[in-house]
């Protein structure tokens, strides 16, 4: 956590070697996790309650053999201190279905309209696909057709990205 623009920052959290392993050993180059295979960490954020603005950063170090998967972060806003200031003009946004298939779209609610960027990525975070769109005041869809033909079975985001805020969701190609 930082309270000063990332200058520094206070640990709250560590985990190593088997603590991280929720899977078990794994031969097969491709892994998909599933509901059986997450965990839930709490941390507290009595260390910076009362900032005005509070930056959170995940990071790992790896020895290239194993990914780490963050899912679902919450930020329990009635603990004391501790609030949440939207970020953004987007008040929704999903992908639906869910596994996706060839009708599957994104739909992104907007509370004003921004000239945005949507990116498709992988789960290590590379950019497979960037698209310029304007995103007007209230429901935006897109059509996830060409992703559904394109992408091979796995884990996926889509990123919307604005100079007012950022929105990630997540999807699964069967």
């Amino acid at each position: 956590m930082s309270d000063d623009c990332g200058e520094s920052w206070k640990l709250r959290f560590t985990a190593t070697g088997d603590g991280l392993n929720t899977a078990g050993n794994l031969n097969s180059g491709i892994f998909t996790p599933d509901a059986s295979d997450w965990v839930e960490e709490s941390v507290s954020l009595g260390v910076v309650a009362g900032e005005g603005h509070v930056l959170v950063r995940f990071e790992a170090t790896s020895d290239r053999q194993s990914y780490l998967y963050i899912d679902d972060i919450n930020i329990n806003t009635d603990a004391d201190g501790v609030g949440i200031e939207e970020a953004g003009a987007i008040s929704d946004m999903q992908v639906y279905p869910n596994p996706i298939d060839g009708n599957s779209q994104l739909e992104i609610s907007m509370k004003e309209a921004v000239n945005a960027e949507i990116s498709l990525l992988n789960v290590m975070g590379q950019t497979l696909r960037v698209n310029q769109q304007q995103l007007g005041i209230g429901t935006n869809r897109f059509s996830l057709s060409d992703a559904n033909a394109s992408l091979q079975a796995g884990l996926y985001l889509l990123q919307v990205r604005s100079d007012i805020g950022t929105k990630t969701v997540r999807f699964v190609k069967n």
